[in-house]
């Protein structure tokens, strides 16, 4: 009787051990799991608050500031995308610059140069604001489209953020 006690007690110790284990082990899969959502959720926010924050920010120094990036962009594109942007200018397509604020006078000279120069030759563009394009400044030529916003920086940053999320998640995989 004291052997078969002794024997139950025994069992009940592991088996309490296991069930101790266990659930400490979900505890801190929920933990993991918590911290996770915790950290998109942060990176998400912070995403968000960098597209609000720039959107007020806009102001004619950053419009023009955005105009200089974009042009010099333009001229710094490779040689196929300017063939490209060529081809299609060629085909008497209209170009067309989308940007999410209004561009002062200069801003508009400016691009329209840098424009006129990718081309090769003089052509007549449309200017239309696009409030839905994040703080930037975009040339569309018949399916042809350059561009510059912070949004594009912006994505990158959250794919960025959710690249070193994912690399957490998996221990096994370097960051």
């Amino acid at each position: 009787a004291e052997a078969l006690r002794a024997e139950m007690t025994e069992t009940a110790r592991g088996e309490l051990a296991k069930r101790r284990a266990d659930w400490q082990a979900q505890l801190e899969d929920e933990k993991a799991a918590f911290l996770d959502r915790l950290r998109r959720r942060a990176g998400e926010a912070f995403v968000t608050l960098a597209r609000r924050a720039l959107a007020d920010m806009a102001d004619e120094d950053l419009v023009d500031r955005i105009a200089h990036v974009f042009a010099r962009r333009l001229s710094a594109l490779d040689p196929e995308e300017q063939t490209h942007l060529k081809s299609a200018a060629r085909r008497e397509e209209a170009p067309l610059i989308l940007s999410s604020f209004p561009l002062s006078s200069e801003a508009r000279a400016l691009i329209a140069e840098a424009v006129g120069r990718a081309v090769e030759r003089h052509v007549d563009i449309d200017f239309h604001e696009e409030p839905g394009l994040e703080c930037g400044v975009v040339l569309a030529i018949g399916s042809r489209h350059v561009g510059w916003t912070l949004g594009e920086h912006l994505d990158a940053l959250e794919d960025d953020v959710a690249r070193l999320l994912d690399a957490r998640a998996d221990p096994g995989e370097e960051a």
